[in-house]
């Protein structure tokens, strides 16, 4: 007996797979039918999808292992212990290594993706405060060169060095005139070097300097003192700017003011440093310290006991010159 075998098929009997919509059943199990083969595909790798199930795993087996290491009953510092410690961190290394591969892969992480990106709030940082103020003196340079071509008297306004006072009229004086208003200039103009720029105008042009408009004003005092000067001149008929011989003055009576008492108290000490010790004693002196700064090889008995001398003599004259400055401050007092 003979039994016919039909290749694998699928059959078409879904109705969507008819022209007509209607299901046809055949008419005997062993006829053959238009069939497609099934043809295996292999899935499309992911491999953001095989680093995300690798993290999750990782993190899973770690906190597996520190669950059983916490509830397990295992002794602190033993073998069991630290080699739970042992497998956890070289899976924290392993997940790490993991998490940074899938930075470069997973182009489209589940995180927050903002629709708008606002401005930066909050406190400027170094960088930007520097440019801004780059900018700014870049762009106040260009203006006050404007300026300068378009009022070059500006630039003879303040002469010479200029005070902090001087620089912030200087300024608030460019800045009402790019503004245009020339109502409020006087109060902004220096009076001293106007005069000035007016006299080296004048000494330019061949004639006599102006005379000297406004000035630091006297005092009540100087004015009164002036004008009695005046009064008295006029009464012994001379000017006041006469070169009368002056007499010397004469001695002053009455106690002395405390500065000028001190000052005829004795000095103790050389006037000056150079008159402290001769030319050859400087030079004895200078070889003794420079030998003195340098390390003794071996003892020196005879050095030894000139230093103790030494010592002994300076011991005095500091003690002798901190009576005496002592003594004068009691004096002082």
């Amino acid at each position: 007996m003979v039994v016919m075998m039909t290749p694998l098929t699928i059959k078409t009997t879904h109705p969507a797979l008819f022209a007509t919509g209607l299901a046809t059943p055949p008419m005997s199990p062993n006829t053959p039918v238009k069939s497609k083969p099934v043809i295996p595909t292999a899935p499309i790798v992911s491999y953001a999808q095989l680093r995300k199930f690798h993290v999750t795993a990782l993190n899973y087996q770690i906190a597996k292992l520190r669950w059983e290491q916490n509830n397990g009953g295992y002794l602190k510092g033993e073998d069991a212990w630290l080699g739970h410690n042992n497998v956890i961190a070289k899976l924290e290394k392993e997940l790490k290594d993991v998490q940074e591969a899938q930075k470069g892969l997973d182009r489209f992480p589940n995180c927050f993706a903002p629709t708008a990106f606002p401005k930066p709030h909050g406190p400027p940082s170094k960088e930007q405060l520097d440019e801004e103020r780059k900018l700014k003196a870049e762009e106040t340079k260009v203006m006050d060169a404007e300026l300068d071509a378009q009022f070059p008297f500006i630039k003879q306004m303040f002469i010479g060095p200029r005070t902090k006072q001087q620089a912030k009229n200087d300024r608030m004086l460019r800045d009402l005139m790019k503004e245009g208003d020339f109502d409020d200039l006087s109060m902004l103009l220096p009076s001293k070097n106007m005069r000035m720029l007016m006299e080296g105008q004048a000494k330019k042009a061949g004639g006599a300097p102006p005379p000297p408009s406004g000035g630091p004003k006297k005092t009540y005092e100087q004015v009164r003192l002036e004008k009695e000067a005046e009064k008295v001149a006029a009464m012994r008929k001379e000017s006041p700017s006469g070169g009368a011989a002056k007499k010397p003055r004469a001695p002053r009576i009455g106690p002395l003011t405390r500065e000028e008492w001190i000052a005829t108290l004795p000095r103790f000490g050389p006037i000056t440093k150079a008159e402290a010790m001769l030319p050859a004693q400087r030079e004895q002196r200078h070889a003794i310290l420079t030998w003195l700064r340098k390390p003794w090889p071996v003892f020196d008995p005879d050095a030894a006991d000139l230093m103790v001398d030494l010592g002994r003599l300076a011991v005095r004259k500091l003690d002798q010159e901190t009576k005496a400055v002592k003594k004068l401050r009691e004096v002082t007092r």
